[in-house]
């Protein structure tokens, strides 16, 4: 950092000092901008890079749930307990499924941040015809994770503090395909 030295107010010298010190800063706020610009690149790489790989795993993911396809009485039924996915992808997944299987009832389960995630999904035909409300029915199944949830009549979540109770709550969920 340079002194201020003033001799003479003719000589400049204060003038130049402050000025050198202003160039500094500014040299400096380039380099700062310059280094973010790059942090910024670096990260819209890594996010790029992170949902490819999470495209990628939920393609893997259907073709399993694709494979896991059970009919009963013209129903043709999902249940999975997912690891390592996120609510996003889960319902991607779900109305991927729907708009590709017929007569569809999904019910799916994960482990999100150490807390159990409860989704469900019904083809339109399904919630209309046999009168099933994914919203009430997930808001029934929720209560076995301690938690609660709600959603249309064809598509529902729901979240709990019980990850324990993450199978009964599945359960509870197809137990109402029988009624």
């Amino acid at each position: 950092m340079p002194s201020l030295n003033i001799i003479s107010p003719s000589n400049g010298s204060l003038q130049i000092e402050v000025l050198s010190n202003a160039i500094t800063d500014f040299t400096k706020i380039k380099l700062d901008a310059s280094i973010i610009d790059e942090l910024n690149n670096i990260k819209k790489a890594m996010l790029k890079e992170e949902e490819q790989k999470g495209k990628e795993q939920a393609k893997a993911i259907k073709e399993e749930l694709l494979n896991e396809v059970r009919n009963s009485n013209g129903v043709n039924i999902i249940t999975k307990k997912l690891t390592a996915v996120d609510t996003a992808t889960i319902k991607d997944l779900a109305f991927q499924l729907k708009a590709q299987i017929d007569n569809l009832y999904l019910v799916l389960g994960a482990e999100i941040n150490g807390k159990p995630n409860l989704t469900i999904a019904i083809s339109d035909n399904l919630a209309t015809e046999r009168k099933l409300h994914a919203g009430n029915i997930i808001r029934e199944a929720a209560k076995e994770m301690q938690g609660g949830g709600g959603g249309q009549p064809f598509f529902a979540t729901a979240g709990g503090t019980n990850l324990n109770g993450l199978d009964a709550a599945m359960e509870k969920a197809l137990s109402f395909l029988a009624n």
